[in-house]
This record gives structure tokens, C-alpha cells and sequence, in this order.
């Protein structure tokens, strides 16, 4: 490397092949291999399939711990109109105090990626 006039040149390789081209590193060819292109939108299900794990997971464990076929028969009794009611304080405390968090939560987050979003577009 020689630095003339503040500017810093990397030199020639001494060894050029035929054609005055610079050779590869030790006189072979790059392999190229093929890359496998995803797209950014293959990892929106898996993400979705999280997004609703982690609030079964949010609204069964806490405090009182409730398995997850009874947050399961609460969701579906409350919000399908299943035949079987939970009822109880698994009931009342999987509907009036975890959804409401876990959902709120969920808004929360979608919020804030958002504006992150937004945010980093305009700046």
C-alpha cells in the first residue's frame, strides 16, 4: 500500500493471469455457490403461530396457575358460545384479569412496532 497525495492505493497482486486480470487467491477460481432466496414473508406464519403461543402461555400461567384446557374451555365458552361452562374462579380470573392484559399487550407491542417502523422511515 502507498499513500500519495493523502489518498491510500492498494498495489497490484505481482502474479496476473492471462488477459491481465488478477489472479484468484492461489491461482484458482471462486466456487460460487447458489443462494436460497426466502421471502421476507415466509416467516409471517411461524411468527403468527409465537404471537399465539405466547398469549395461551400469558393468559394460563401467573399467579394462580391454570392449566391450558381451561383457559381453552373459557376462551372457546366466552367467545364461541361453547356448551360447557367453566365457570368458578378459573373463569373469572382467565377473563376478567388475564385476557384483558394479554390483549392489551398484544395492542401495545403492535403499537410500538409501528412507530418504530415509522420512525425509521422518515429518519
Amino acid at each position: 500500500m502507498s499513500l500519495r497525495g493523502g489518498s491510500a492505493r492498494l498495489s497490484e497482486p505481482q502474479d496476473r493471469a492471462a488477459g491481465g486480470e488478477p489472479s484468484a487467491v492461489g491461482g484458482r477460481e471462486p466456487v460460487h455457490t447458489p443462494r436460497l432466496r426466502s421471502s421476507p414473508w415466509a416467516v409471517v406464519p411461524v411468527l403468527c403461530l409465537v404471537l399465539v403461543a405466547m398469549t395461551a402461555f400469558g393468559i394460563a400461567f401467573g399467579a394462580v396457575g391454570i392449566d391450558m384446557s381451561t383457559v381453552g374451555d373459557v376462551l372457546w365458552h366466552r367467545m364461541a358460545g361453547g356448551s360447557r361452562h367453566v365457570g368458578g374462579v378459573g373463569d373469572q380470573i382467565v377473563w376478567n384479569l388475564r385476557v384483558p392484559r394479554v390483549l392489551l399487550a398484544c395492542v401495545v407491542g403492535a403499537g410500538l412496532a409501528l412507530v418504530g417502523t415509522v420512525l425509521q422511515a422518515t429518519v
